[in-house]
């Protein structure tokens, strides 16, 4: 990541350059990104009376992958909740997704690294 070509208003001595690096690879390293994807699209899906306390409740019930990246339990996903997913994806109702919308509905869904199957 070259942080002075993604925020160049935003000069950092050469120590602050490298401790932005560092979080920004752990988090990547992580798949911090990946995770908070799927914790709101969740909680757009679900729209909770409480949105706190679903967080909290899908927080809980996440599990580490074989990788030991944390993923959301989908074991409450149905069929018609993947053909709603299906349908969000599909905006221009063709019956098909476009491939990069499919790999972020297969990310969103738990896959790991859908782009390697």
């Amino acid at each position: 990541m070259d942080i002075k070509a993604e925020h160049p208003k935003y000069p950092l001595e050469a120590a602050q350059e490298a401790q932005v690096k560092e979080a920004y690879d752990y988090i990547k390293s992580l798949q911090v990104e990946e995770f908070m994807n799927e914790l709101l699209t969740h909680l757009v899906y679900a729209q909770p009376d409480d949105p706190k306390a679903f967080l909290v409740q899908l927080l809980k019930n996440s599990k580490k992958d074989q990788n030991g990246h944390l993923k959301l339990n989908d074991e409450h996903m149905t069929k018609t909740d993947y053909d709603a997913m299906f349908d969000a994806y599909d905006v221009l109702k063709l019956g098909t997704v476009p491939y990069a919308y499919l790999v972020q509905a297969l990310t969103a869904a738990g896959v790991v690294e859908p782009t390697k199957a």
